[in-house]
């Protein structure tokens, strides 16, 4: 999440703790940049049973399932159906982003005497224009692959006594590198604007949020993904670090204290 630490993946690690990059004889699936998106919901079950093991951070409630879609609408036009070069009905071409869930039913799912709500993002890909990868399985069935999109953390964090408004903050793999470009290729200023400093899911997020409630902070930060591994593996090893209280407890002041981004609204 928003820390200026490294990925956990270069601290030493209880090497009886399974992890994205080496999930040991957990039979948690090895995430890679191919895994679909199915893979990460075991990965997220196991984050819930760390933080409950952890004992730090009881106040936050864990999202069993990915984060995608702005609303219904957004999620039916990316699993829509398919029609292969020949004009057949094919069936739908990411079956697995089924999963995942729209903004409405992330903020509205009970908290269950909770405050904060965190959970994985993963940015669909545009259901317009997007090339197809056709196979056959063992069976001689058709099927259709695509790779994973985006995925990045989100912590939606109730404010502290006594403070308004809650503060939402984005732990993305790009963040670093993007922000950087920006200020010196493009030459913007800093503090970014949410525009700049968001993208796709992450961007509808906070619109949702904002026309909700008052918004006390936007952040965003995390370590960059140049000669590591991909952005999956590494915000799942992310959310472990938090949910294991190797970031301390989750607050809304401790995400300003930790030198990342602010965005200006």
């Amino acid at each position: 999440m928003p820390s200026t630490a490294k990925p956990t993946a270069s601290l030493p690690r209880n090497p009886h703790k399974p992890s994205p990059f080496n999930p040991l004889d957990s039979q948690l699936p090895l995430l890679t940049a191919d895994s679909p998106v199915t893979d990460y919901l075991p990965w997220l079950q196991y984050a819930q049973e760390e933080l409950d093991r952890s004992g730090i951070n009881s106040n936050v409630m864990l999202m069993p399932h990915p984060l995608s879609f702005k609303n219904e609408q957004d999620k039916v036009n990316t699993t829509m159906a398919y029609q292969d070069a020949d004009g057949n009905e094919g069936g739908s071409w990411n079956t697995d982003m089924m999963v995942c869930r729209t903004i409405s039913q992330i903020m509205t799912a009970p908290l269950q005497g909770k405050r904060h709500r965190v959970g994985l993002l993963v940015s669909p890909a545009p259901w317009v224009g997007v090339r197809r990868e056709a196979g056959v399985d063992e069976n001689g069935e058709e099927f259709v692959t695509y790779k994973p999109a985006h995925a990045s953390l989100f912590f939606v964090v109730a404010a502290s006594p006594g403070k308004p408004g809650k503060t939402l903050a984005i732990w993305d793999a790009d963040a670093e590198g993007e922000i950087s470009r920006k200020v010196q290729e493009r030459g913007l200023q800093e503090p970014l604007q949410v525009r700049e400093g968001l993208t796709g899911i992450q961007y509808h997020l906070y619109s949702s949020l904002i026309n909700r409630a008052a918004l006390a902070g936007i952040y965003v930060g995390g370590a960059g993904n140049e000669g590591r591994t991909d952005c999956g593996p590494l915000a799942v090893d992310a959310l472990l670090s938090w949910v294991r209280g190797e970031q301390g407890e989750l607050s809304a002041t401790n995400l300003g204290e930790m030198g990342q981004h602010k965005l200006a609204k």
